[in-house]
């Protein structure tokens, strides 16, 4: 997945997803971060790949440039005073570039 057929097909599936967010989950819609800039994901992918030789998986980076990642939001009423939105997500969690980085470097290769 490299063409931009694909990166157009995820923006298009990203747009559905956030429309949806916003109308239904406005908490968890709150939760996305802006699109990560291209230098911050070019800097942590070079990181990988200096200390494990090898990069993000271009889907990933596909997403970054809609979405950089998903934050804790604070939530009126809810007794914890904050909700991970991101529970939406496979997972619940969609890491920013750099903790993506961090990840990779603190638990090593595969």
């Amino acid at each position: 997945m490299s063409d931009q057929s694909d990166i157009q097909q995820i923006t298009a599936m990203w747009q559905r997803l956030t429309g949806w967010l916003a109308e239904y989950a406005p908490a968890s819609y709150a939760s996305l971060l802006p699109a990560a800039a291209p230098e911050t994901v070019g800097a942590a992918e070079t990181r990988l790949m200096q200390a494990l030789d090898y990069g993000f998986p271009p889907e990933l980076k596909a997403l970054w440039q809609v979405c950089g990642g998903v934050q804790k939001v604070e939530v009126p009423g809810n007794e914890d005073g904050e909700l991970w939105a991101g529970k939406f997500l496979p997972g619940g969690i969609f890491l920013d570039p750099e903790a993506a980085l961090w990840q990779r470097l603190r638990f090593g290769p595969g």
